[in-house]
Parts: C-alpha cells; sequence; structure tokens
C-alpha cells in the first residue's frame, strides 16, 4: 500500500459512515478535499494565530476542509459553502467600544461635547428667568413705603443677603466632612456621609431662616398670616432665587469640571472610523488588533495636544550621547523628562479623579445625556425656591418671628417645628441619594425624574402655604 493512499484513507475516515474498502489497483483516485471558489473568506492556514469572532458554525462553513463527500455522492454533487454574513460585516461597533474601553479610551469629540452641555446653562438661565417674571405676571402687588429708605433697592438687598449666606454654608462644607471624616474613621463610608448630610443640612437651613431675620420681613409686612398678596412674598421670592442662582452656578461649574477630566482620552469619530476601515480593510478582526491601533490612535492624539513625543525624547538622548559635553543639551534633556514627568503626574491625578467620579455615578460623565444634566439643573432650581417658600411661610406663622409680645394668632412655635425637621430630612435624603452606594443601582435618570416630582411637589407646597395658588 503507497504512503498517498494511507493518508487518503486516515483523512477521510473520520468522515465516513461506512468502513472503507481499500483497493490498490484502483487508478482512478477521488480528490479527498474540495476547495470552495466562492467562499467568502480566506482559507485557514496551519499555524496561524489568527482569532476569529464569528460563531463556529460559520467558521466550519467558511473553513478551507470543506465536506468530505461520501461514497456513494460525487465531489461535484458536494454542496456549496454559505458565506457567512458576520464575516462579511468585519469589525462592529461593539468590538470598538470594548476596544477603547480597555485602554481607558472613549469615543467622541470632547469640543462637541462640550459645545453639547451648553444646554445645561441656557435651560438653567431661561428657567430663571421664567422665575424671576413670575411674581410680575400673576403675583402683582405694588410694594407699600417703608419706615426707612433701603440701603439698594429691591431686590438688591435680597439677593446680597442669600448669596452671602449661601456662600458661606458652601465654603465650610469641604472643612465639615473632613472634621466628620477625621472624627469617624471607623465607620461605614454611607454612614459618615449620612451624619454630615445631616450636619450640613441643619446648618444650610438654619442659615435659611436667618436670612429672614435679617431682612425684617415680619417687621415690615401687611397682613398677619403669609399671603401672596403681601409685598413680602416678592422678598422671599427673590430671597429664595438668590440661593438659586451660586447654586446652580456651581453645579454647572462642577459639571464642566467633571467633562474637562475626560479632555485626554477621547478619540473624535473620523479617528474610529479610520480604525475600523483599516482594520476590515487589512483582513484583521482580532481584539488584538484593536487594541493596538487604539493605542496608536491614543498616542497621535497626544502628540497633537502638545504632548513630547518618543522621538524626541530620543533625539534629545542620541545627542548627548554622542556630545555629553554640552551643557545645553543635558540641561534640555533633564527639561524635557522633568516635563515628561510632570505630565505623566497630571495623567494619573486625572485617571483617580475620573475614577471618583465614576464611581459616585455608575458610569462616566460623559455619557451622561445632557438632558438629564439639564433636569439637575432645574430641579435645583424648583427644590430651593419649593422649601424657601415653606421655611419662610412656617417661620412667618411662628411666634419666633414677631416682636415681644406675640400677636394672639401667632402664639406657637408648631408650624416651623414641623417644617424645618421635614425640610433638613428632604435634603439628607436627596444627597444620600447621590451617594456611590445608592446612585450606582438606582441610575442617573431615575435620580433625575425623581428629584423633579419632588422639587414640583415642595413648590407647589410653598405656593399654597403662601396662598398663591387660589
Amino acid at each position: 500500500m503507497s504512503i498517498r493512499r494511507v493518508v487518503q484513507v486516515t483523512a477521510s475516515a473520520p468522515w465516513s459512515k461506512r468502513p472503507q474498502h481499500i483497493d490498490e489497483d484502483d487508478e482512478v483516485r477521488r480528490p479527498l478535499l474540495k476547495l470552495s471558489s466562492t467562499s467568502s473568506s480566506n482559507p485557514q492556514l496551519y499555524g496561524s494565530t489568527e482569532r476569529y469572532t464569528q460563531s463556529p458554525e460559520g467558521f466550519r462553513r467558511d473553513g478551507g476542509l470543506g465536506r468530505v463527500p461520501e461514497e456513494g455522492q460525487s465531489a461535484e454533487e458536494t454542496p456549496e459553502p454559505e458565506p457567512d454574513s458576520d464575516s462579511a460585516e468585519g469589525i462592529t461597533a461593539d468590538e470598538v467600544e470594548w476596544a477603547l474601553e480597555e485602554q481607558g479610551l472613549y469615543g467622541g469629540s470632547y469640543r462637541r461635547k462640550v459645545l453639547l452641555y451648553t444646554f445645561a446653562p441656557l435651560s438653567t438661565l431661561l428657567v430663571f428667568l421664567g422665575f424671576a417674571l413670575l411674581p410680575n405676571l400673576f403675583w402683582v402687588e405694588d410694594p407699600r413705603p417703608l419706615p426707612h429708605p433701603p440701603y439698594f433697592p429691591f431686590p438688591i438687598s435680597e439677593l446680597l443677603v442669600s448669596i452671602s449666606l449661601w456662600s458661606l454654608a458652601h465654603l465650610v462644607r469641604l472643612p465639615l466632612y473632613t472634621f466628620t471624616s477625621w472624627l469617624l474613621p471607623r465607620y461605614p463610608p454611607f454612614l459618615v456621609a449620612a451624619i454630615f448630610n445631616l450636619i450640613y443640612a441643619l446648618l444650610s437651613n438654619v442659615l435659611r431662616v436667618s436670612a429672614f431675620a435679617i431682612l425684617r420681613i415680619r417687621h415690615q409686612m401687611d397682613h398677619v398670616f403669609p399671603t401672596c398678596r403681601d409685598f413680602a412674598f416678592q422678598r422671599v421670592w427673590w430671597l429664595a432665587l438668590g440661593f438659586t442662582a451660586f447654586e446652580a452656578v456651581t453645579g454647572i461649574a462642577q459639571d464642566y469640571a467633571q467633562i474637562a477630566l475626560y479632555k485626554d482620552v477621547m478619540i473624535p469619530e473620523e479617528n474610529i472610523t479610520d480604525m475600523v476601515n483599516q482594520e476590515n480593510g487589512s483582513g484583521s478582526t482580532s481584539r488584538r488588533g484593536l487594541v493596538s491601533t487604539a493605542d496608536e490612535i491614543h498616542a497621535l492624539n497626544s502628540r497633537a495636544d502638545g504632548l513630547m513625543s518618543p522621538s524626541l525624547l530620543s533625539r534629545v538622548a542620541s545627542n548627548a550621547s554622542v556630545d555629553p559635553s554640552h551643557p545645553n543639551i543635558s540641561r534640555e534633556l533633564s527639561e524635557e523628562l522633568e516635563r515628561e514627568v510632570d505630565r505623566d503626574i497630571e495623567q494619573l491625578v486625572r485617571m483617580k479623579e475620573r475614577e471618583e467620579v465614576e464611581e459616585v455615578y455608575g458610569i462616566p460623565v460623559i455619557r451622561i445625556p445632557v438632558f438629564v444634566l439639564c433636569l439637575q439643573r432645574i430641579d435645583s432650581i424648583v427644590v430651593t425656591v419649593g422649601a424657601t417658600l415653606i421655611l419662610s411661610a412656617c417661620y412667618l406663622r411662628s411666634n419666633i418671628s414677631v416682636p415681644t409680645p406675640p400677636l394672639p394668632p401667632l402664639s406657637s412655635n408648631r408650624p416651623i417645628a414641623i417644617a424645618f425637621p421635614l425640610i433638613c430630612l428632604l435634603n439628607i435624603l436627596s444627597a444620600l441619594m447621590y451617594t456611590p452606594t445608592i446612585l450606582p443601582k438606582v441610575g442617573i435618570h431615575t435620580a433625575a425624574y425623581i428629584g423633579v416630582v419632588v422639587g414640583l411637589g415642595v413648590l407647589f407646597t410653598g405656593l399654597g402655604l403662601w396662598d398663591a395658588l387660589s
């Protein structure tokens, strides 16, 4: 028996359903393999390390090793392998996202993202202007002359007092959190955050109530009970807008700072398209190739942003080795190395900050829709105005707001004793919702929608206490 016949029997035996009978005198040899000329993919060669992203069934159909014909079937009757649609598509968007995320990169233009976020401050400004015009449209009341001429025209005094008190509360926020963390080092982070938010809610609401006494709103009221027909309603309204203004500005600035953390790790869409075309054109669909291509694109982006390229360091180092006695080259090399180390440290700091922000939100900030960010800013305006109206109405209904002796209808402090803890509890729950323990589970979208619904309820409650809904 010839060696050729042994190889043929060994290769065809596993695919045959009947025993193979070897005829040494048979001069006509049927072909062992049938290569399809219509296959959509190249045959897999021996020793190839190329990885396939299609299913095993598609790999079997597209492979160069076709199905061996049976004993009673001719080679011409063997069905042609059908082309696999998955292999024709090439690299998918999910694979590109996977390759970028493996390297800590994100697809999208940073400038386009910043321009898109401009809708957040614009929508906040429009809502603020709408709230500023509401008293003059629905609750028109001519101000009565004050017993003493004011230092500033209305509503400058209300805005200055509210902005000053809110700034004071904001400045002590970080030292207060540091002190709470130092005081409770062995407690869980969520419990430390809860205690800190409790203390901060008490402090901020005490400062908010003190604004009513500083502006002497009770002493200049025409009615015993709070009503929208009194000019005090407009003073309280603008006081609430003052608290809202700086809170919105601080939130918008914080959002811009968080988006800026992704400036160096965002790859424009056109570069991603070039990467996909390059990979599809070369016929390589391995994830390893995608990762290496993503690294190259990120390196090109870094050099375009003004970072030092490796060739510059090698050039300076080669010059220094050629002429070590030249002091300028050595100085240039040391300066370049120092700048490179500073840039690496800065990138590590930004990476750490991105991880902390993503730990809170559960997703990268650049993946949050702009509509959700706009809802957050609008929610802060609605909640602040509503909470200020509730506290002011309950404060003016209590006897602590009037000079001694108190008026007969205001002989109790029950209204402010009920409203103050409820507003503090609302602030605590709202703050705890945006902690790493709760927000990733709830979702930023759900938290924003809940905030808007609760804010509208608080706003209408405050308007009802001022008799502004009738």
